[in-house]
């Protein structure tokens, strides 16, 4: 040991050695560890971005999916329910003469001038928002529809002098709108409502009769 601590080649052989460590551990240190920390953090990130990814595709195709049921169901629901119609049938059209009245009007009418024929408040009925109208060729209830007006429930009488004729049931305070409308010579169809499974004479809804107990 004595001889190897004075052999001048030797030591400088140890400084060398001491020296190239060193500076390997200090380049380490320096550039090699934090490079591979950072390899380290970005591959942990790489993967967390990877999972969140494959997350969120997995919950928009859920998403996706459950947009697509609904929107099924929704034309299922509106097929079914367009099939559950009343089928409108005309059972037979005419030119007919057809007036207009108000309801209410003790002028106009005969008795009590909002009780119908048939015993409905017609006044009610129409400030409700249903269509009535006279006429005597057709029992209570049929369904008329007239050219220029629309659809209206029979559920009054008009005078025995016109048979085959149809007067329009308007609101006491729709005067102008009855005169303005006059009489005229219009189409008028007899119509029915065919249900799914047997014919139904009753009405839609915005002419039928809510006091009718069938």
């Amino acid at each position: 040991m004595e001889y190897s601590s004075r052999n001048p080649i030797l030591n400088k052989q140890r400084k060398k050695l001491f020296v190239i460590t060193l500076l390997v551990t200090t380049a380490y240190n320096l550039v090699i560890s934090p490079l591979l920390h950072q390899a380290n953090a970005q591959t942990f990130v790489d993967l967390n971005l990877n999972a969140v990814t494959s997350t969120l595709s997995a919950s928009d195709a859920a998403i996706k999916a459950k947009e697509v049921e609904q929107a099924e169901l929704q034309q299922q629901q509106a097929a079914e329910a367009e099939a559950a119609k009343p089928k409108r049938v005309i059972i037979s059209s005419a030119n007919r003469s057809v007036s207009a009245y108000n309801v209410g009007d003790v002028s106009q009418t005969d008795g009590d001038a909002c009780t119908a024929a048939n015993g409905e408040n017609a006044c009610e009925a129409l400030k409700q928002g249903y269509s009535r109208c006279a006429a005597n060729f057709v029992p209570f209830g049929t369904v008329l529809n007239v050219e220029g007006y629309g659809e209206c429930l029979v559920t009054d009488r008009m005078n025995a002098r016109y048979p085959t004729s149809v007067d329009i049931a308007m609101k006491k305070e729709d005067r102008a709108k009855a005169m303005q409308w006059g009489r005229r010579t219009v189409t008028v169809d007899i119509v029915k409502y065919q249900a799914t499974e047997t014919i139904a004479d009753t009405a839609p809804a915005k002419v039928a009769d809510k006091n009718s107990s069938s």
